[in-house]
Formats: C-alpha cells, sequence, structure tokens
C-alpha cells in the first residue's frame, strides 16, 4: 500500500510475521517505491517508536532493496547451490567463538538426561 500525495509520501510494509509498518518517504523516492510496491523488500531508515511500548510506530525510508527470492524460498527448494552459496546467499558467518553458546544447559544437568527429556515429551 502507499499513498503518494504531494504534502505526504506513505507506504505500508507487510512483515511475514507481526504488524505492518508504516514508512514515509521523500519525493524522490516515489518511482522506486511504485516499482517495488507488490514485491518482498528490506527497508532501512531511522525509525519511530511509540512510546512506553518500543515498538516501531513509523520508518522514514533512506534506502529500500527488492529481496532475491532465495531469500524468501521461492522456487528455490530444489536448486543444487552449495553450502559455500547458501552461506553466503544468508549472510551466514562461520563460529568464531564456540564460547558463545555456553549456557545452553544448565551445568549440573546431565546433556543425555536433558536430551532424553525433550525426546520423550515429543512422542
Amino acid at each position: 500500500m502507499a499513498d503518494f500525495k504531494p504534502k505526504e509520501r506513505k507506504c505500508r510494509i507487510d512483515p511475514p510475521i507481526g504488524v505492518s509498518i508504516m514508512c514515509v518517504f521523500e519525493p524522490e523516492r516515489e518511482n522506486e517505491i511504485y516499482q517495488l510496491l507488490r514485491k518482498p523488500v528490506r527497508v532501512k531508515g531511522e525509525a519511530t517508536l511509540q512510546p512506553y511500548t518500543d515498538k516501531i510506530d513509523s520508518v522514514h525510508i533512506d534506502e529500500i532493496s527488492a529481496l532475491p527470492s532465495l531469500s524468501l524460498g521461492e522456487g528455490n527448494f530444489f536448486t543444487r547451490s552449495s553450502i559455500a552459496e547458501l552461506a553466503e546467499i544468508q549472510n551466514v558467518k562461520p563460529l568464531t567463538d564456540p564460547s558463545v553458546l555456553a549456557g545452553g544447559i544448565p551445568n549440573d544437568q546431565d546433556v543425555d538426561e536433558f536430551l532424553g527429556e525433550i525426546y520423550s515429551t515429543r512422542k
């Protein structure tokens, strides 16, 4: 959805999860916004937050770009991409510090017992 009024240029972005986000943009972006109107996009800009909730009230669009189809998984399920290609497309970096994984299981609990509890509740 977009509104191209001379005094107030707005559009709405509907994320895959969550509520719609209202955006405002400058007149120079009208054609760009219009071309991307019904396409999945990534927006960068300055957000205004609602008081007391810290939810996004609106975003002033500084940059907008179409998302590549692989980001959405459209028609790419059966493509033969290598692990390296998928990692690059999804901007996944190697784990450099394994200590960030620490703390997932309490020190006083046995890992096998912990996993056993998880699997038993799934049955």
